[in-house]
């Protein structure tokens, strides 16, 4: 059997392996406790902005034009939520 790959479904971190084959999604610790504690939406803009950025990645690597333009759309959208604070009154939506 091969290792099963553990990734924190809310950040992205590496959690490590386990005895299976894939991958898995948890939550980590740190992620855990920003939201036991009400912090979580400063960490969920970060987690968005991580996420736009490894699209960004891959399409570009792809060679994807019509969906960086579509990503770097979305990155321009949460940067002015952010700037103007309207990112924590729409929930990072």
């Amino acid at each position: 059997m091969g290792k099963l790959k553990r990734v924190c479904a809310w950040c992205g971190a590496d959690m490590g392996e386990r005895e299976g084959e894939g991958e898995e999604g948890s939550i980590c610790p740190e992620c855990e406790a920003k939201v036991r504690a009400g912090t979580w939406e400063a960490h969920t803009y970060v987690s968005k902005l991580a996420r736009i950025l490894r699209e960004i990645l891959a399409a570009g690597s792809a060679r994807n034009w019509e969906k960086l333009i579509e990503l770097a759309k979305e990155l321009e959208e949460l940067a002015r939520a952010e700037r103007d604070g309207r990112f924590f009154e729409n929930k990072g939506q």
